[in-house]
């Protein structure tokens, strides 16, 4: 059985530390966080073994390496299909909609501000549900947080 975590990427500290909050109090689970996408790829490099996978909130605009770069790098890696990613942005933009729907990797878009309910839609999405029923196989009383 994998181990999934969940991972949270996005530059602005007041976002990351918001997302942290709502997956902690919804979840019962700390995801790691990272302000940064190159941080982000070299944990996941490094604690990467056979029973690892990750589901990740990504955002996409961020500087030096944005959303799409870490896209890019995460399929180039060989435990590629253990890696789930859930954009989520403030970006609006249909062609980003579209782009994001061309890798394998990516489950989700998700508009900012990520609230409680954006849980529910994870956990109902069928490509995360495996991922999900690791995290949750009888470890967690899930709590809403409202």
């Amino acid at each position: 059985m994998k181990d999934t975590q969940i991972i949270l990427v996005d530059d602005d500290p007041i976002i990351l530390k918001l997302q942290v909050r709502v997956l902690t109090k919804t979840l019962g689970v700390s995801p790691k966080h990272f302000l940064n996408g190159i941080d982000a790829l070299d944990y996941l490099k490094n604690v990467y073994d056979e029973k690892s996978s990750f589901i990740i909130l990504l955002d996409i605009n961020m500087p030096e390496v944005s959303g799409w770069d870490v896209l890019d790098e995460i399929q180039k890696l060989p435990f590629h299909d253990n890696v789930k990613v859930a954009l989520v942005t403030s970006s609006v933009d249909a062609y980003d909609k579209r782009k994001a729907a061309k890798y394998h990797s990516v489950v989700d878009f998700i508009e900012k501000p990520f609230r409680p309910n954006c849980i529910d839609r994870l956990k109902a999405n069928p490509e995360l549900s495996i991922f999900l029923s690791v995290l949750f196989a009888g470890l967690f009383v899930l709590q809403r947080a409202y």
